[in-house]
């Protein structure tokens, strides 16, 4: 099966801004929804617990999103993942 090539696309430097700022964002976003896990597991709970108190899916929480191995690698001093 032959890949697709992708048709060109070309960005004013306005478009692109706007966009490094909206990635930027969600970046902060990403970091703060980690921040708060990480704060709110440390209180003690099972994940369960803490995905309820914080409105998220308990896979956020733990499991599948792997959160506090790359937050535990920051900690003592790896850079995020």
């Amino acid at each position: 099966m032959a890949l697709r090539q992708l048709a060109s696309l070309t960005l004013s430097d306005e478009v692109r801004a706007e966009q490094v700022a909206d990635e930027r964002r969600k970046t902060v976003l990403v970091l703060a929804l980690r921040a708060r896990i990480v704060l709110t597991c440390a209180e003690g709970g099972q994940n369960k617990e803490v995905a309820a108190k914080l409105g998220l899916d308990e896979s956020r929480v733990g499991g599948g999103v792997l959160w506090s191995g790359a937050w535990t690698s920051h900690a003592s001093g790896a850079a995020y993942d």
